[in-house]
């Protein structure tokens, strides 16, 4: 999994501004730019250790949108015997909307490991649930009072077709 994957992401306003980016493996030294990102793109900050868990795991799958050396975005996952176990996909509210997060949704798919994938979405997140379905994830199931016990999470999975 220590590939690069080279693409260019397109603005949507008016300028259509046009920015390399290469997708690669996170290590423990961007911790610090996944915080940042985390911080404004969720309530609840994690701490570095938290971070540090996934992307130093064994079975972690851990992904990031750079250009040149600052992170766009990022993608946080186990992957167990050909199961993506989806922790959290965030982008950088600049770059919101720019394709950042349907990016790395997508080039999981061309690790020849995955067969099939699971992720947990707010029930209200209407947008998140959008491109989920997009990119071919199906409503799966819900989980009660899953979020801080308070809000329910839309459980969502996507096989791959052979």
């Amino acid at each position: 999994m220590g590939q690069i994957f080279k693409r260019q992401i397109h603005s949507h306003a008016a300028s259509g501004k046009i920015i390399a980016v290469d997708i690669k493996p996170l290590h423990c030294l961007d911790i610090e730019a996944v915080k940042s990102i985390s911080e404004t793109a969720f309530d609840k900050g994690w701490s570095d250790k938290d971070f540090a868990y996934f992307i130093a795991h064994d079975s972690g799958c851990c992904w990031g949108v750079f250009n040149k050396k600052r992170l766009l975005g990022y993608f946080l996952s186990l992957l167990v015997q050909g199961e993506l176990d989806i922790i959290v996909v965030a982008v950088e509210k600049e770059f919101r909307r720019w394709g950042i997060a349907e990016m790395l949704l997508g080039v999981i798919w061309e690790l020849v490991e995955v067969k099939r994938a699971f992720l947990e979405v707010e029930a209200g997140n209407t947008p998140a649930i959008r491109l989920y379905e997009k990119m071919g994830y199906r409503q799966y199931g819900v989980r009660k009072k899953y979020y801080a016990g308070l809000k329910d999470a839309v459980v969502m999975k996507k096989e791959k077709i052979d």
